[in-house]
């Protein structure tokens, strides 16, 4: 018989089966009766004196003392109820009822959960509070049901553990998941493997740098950070590695400026310590130079390096000395004379031009190198040849003499070009490479076969277009100092004769970059001054569609793409008509 019932009628049942776990989840089950009603009957006894004994709805019976003590029930709220009747067993009708029913899977939960973001616009707080779960738990639920179909199908088979669909879940790329999880050897499948994975590339939260910048001030830079939601507090990654560095090398910046006012020598940023060389700048003393670091007269000779250690804390080397400076000082102390002092650099004059425009037209002269020798394996050879005698034949320090980041490195330096679509370099290398790729064996098994079938005429060919692939000419905005790279860009680019009028003009897009001073001394330069002078007037942007027009037919390259003039001791590389590569020092 079903009939209705108030919640002061109803009483706990000593017939009940369900012992244990009786009332697990109560708050949720509560959340879920609010939102949704009473979906199902309670079964009961009735006792002959206006109460029943719940037999089977014991946690629902819970829920809802819980929200009448919330007030969310009222007193007088009748309860549809199901009496049994006198040829129905207690026990077993509460048994029947436990044991006749399988929990949803998890999966189905997931989904369901995203089917109402979808469906409804729910979001995940209004999912939370009708459900009763806590909002970072529904947003976990929906991060779950982005994991690939493919995982998710092997998750309901019980293929894939929840543990190892959580760690997957950290990023939303389906196919990085999949690459994670399948080619990862079944030993290999745990949590903390497949979350590393997954995340390769990214910049974990407790690295040094972000300790040393802090989290906090990379988000209010603009930074984004992915965090797991299944994991502690700091397991996280930082997404925009750049972003990162330029802040640790402005931070670095900070401190290097006033250590210049206590008047050294010089001083130098090296965010990775590894980079300074420390063993090359040995450091002053009063044994070997006369002096101590911490003298006046150790800031005439000396200099300091800042970095960041390996715990994301500060690290200042005062009194070190350069090379030169240290056999100098020798010298003069062997000698009993008086160490000369050498004057500081001057500083470069002209136009300054932003960071962010030296980084993109390094990157084009990049790719115009690129392009460049992949037209001549020859030289190509000559690299890798002495990149590799470097490391075998040389010191370790002798390694900033390296051409190209052969480890093999292949840098991406198209994403430093504003509109590589429009550049002539981009779209070059773009159909090497794409030429290539239609060559080579689809399947890489076949590769090693296909390639000692090949001439050497061949193989040079290849080999060119991946050592062009390891040059990296790119002067980043976060490098306040110059790295051995771009000298030594500069020398392959006076041996490939680089002419970067080919590849690069002055575009208006350039030109709205950099200061209207910076104009007309580019058009001073390139075109003349009196036609620089005639267009002194007016505003920036009335200067540059005319300033493009004169400088279009000029020759005129920013400093840092002009190739520097040869030297005497500068190495070349001459062609026969052939194509047999002579390498020959020009005398």
């Amino acid at each position: 018989m079903e009939t209705h019932a108030l919640l002061s009628q109803l009483k706990s049942s000593p017939n009940n089966a369900r012992r244990t776990h009786r009332l697990v989840d109560i708050p949720i089950l509560a959340a879920l009766i609010k939102s949704q009603g009473l979906l199902q009957n309670l079964v009961v006894r009735d006792n002959g004196d206006s109460s029943y004994d719940v037999v089977e709805g014991e946690r629902r019976r819970a829920a809802i003392r819980l929200l009448f003590k919330s007030g969310d029930w009222p007193k007088d709220r009748l309860i549809p109820i199901k009496v049994l009747s006198d040829e129905h067993n207690d026990t077993e009708v509460s048994l029947a009822a436990n044991t006749g029913r399988v929990d949803m899977h998890p999966a189905d939960t997931f989904e369901a959960f995203r089917k109402l973001v979808e469906d409804e616009g729910a979001t995940p707080e209004a999912i939370g509070m009708r459900f009763g779960y806590a909002v970072s738990t529904v947003r976990g639920f929906l991060k779950l049901a982005n994991v690939s179909p493919r995982l998710m199908k092997a998750f309901r088979k019980d293929e894939v553990t929840l543990d190892q669909m959580q760690a997957l879940a950290i990023t939303d790329d389906h196919e990085r998941q999949e690459t994670a999880f399948y080619d990862a050897p079944e030993h290999m499948r745990n949590p903390r493997n497949l979350r590393r994975m997954v995340m390769e590339g990214r910049i974990e939260a407790d690295d040094k740098f972000a300790r040393f910048v802090g989290l906090k001030a990379y988000e209010a830079a603009g930074g984004e950070i992915t965090r797991d939601l299944f994991g502690n507090e700091n397991e996280a990654y930082i997404e925009d590695s750049g972003l990162l560095h330029q802040l640790v090398t402005a931070k670095l910046e900070a401190k290097a400026a006033k250590l210049r006012e206590e008047g050294w020598k010089w001083v130098e940023v090296h965010p990775d310590l590894a980079s300074a060389n420390l063993w090359n700048h040995p450091k002053v003393s009063q044994g070997a130079h006369g002096f101590d670091p911490d003298s006046d007269t150790a800031h005439l000779y000396a200099g300091v390096i800042l970095g960041v250690e390996r715990d994301g804390k500060l690290a200042v080397h005062k009194g070190l000395l350069k090379p030169e400076d240290a056999k100098a000082l020798k010298r003069a102390k062997a000698n009993g004379e008086e160490p000369e002092v050498a004057a500081p650099k001057a500083k470069p004059e002209g136009a300054q031009i932003a960071a962010s425009m030296i980084e993109e037209l390094t990157a084009i002269r990049t790719l115009a190198v690129r392009c460049e020798l992949a037209k001549r394996p020859d030289l190509a050879l000559a690299i890798v040849v002495h990149d590799l005698a470097l490391a075998a034949f040389y010191e370790a320090w002798d390694q900033n003499q390296k051409l190209t980041e052969i480890a093999p490195k292949l840098t991406d330096v198209v994403s430093f070009i504003a509109k590589a679509e429009g550049s002539k370099a981009v779209a070059a290398r773009k159909e090497s490479l794409d030429g290539w790729a239609s060559r080579l064996p689809s399947e890489v098994k076949a590769l090693w076969p296909w390639i000692v079938a090949q001439k050497q005429s061949t193989l040079l060919e290849l080999l060119a277009i991946i050592v062009a692939g390891n040059i990296n000419m790119v002067r980043y905005r976060h490098e306040k100092t110059q790295p051995a790279r771009i000298a030594s860009s500069d020398r392959l680019a006076i041996t490939l004769d680089l002419d970067m009028t080919k590849w690069w003009q002055p575009d208006a897009g350039f030109l709205s970059h950099i200061s209207k001073a910076a104009i007309l001394a580019a058009l001073a330069e390139g075109v003349s001054p009196k036609v620089a002078a005639s267009l002194d007037h007016g505003t920036k942007a009335d200067l540059v569609p005319a300033a493009e027009r004169k400088l279009a037919k000029s020759n005129w390259l920013p400093v840092v793409l002009r190739t520097p003039k040869l030297s005497d001791d500068q190495p070349t590389v001459t062609e026969t008509a052939t194509g047999q590569d002579h390498g020959a020092a020009t005398e």
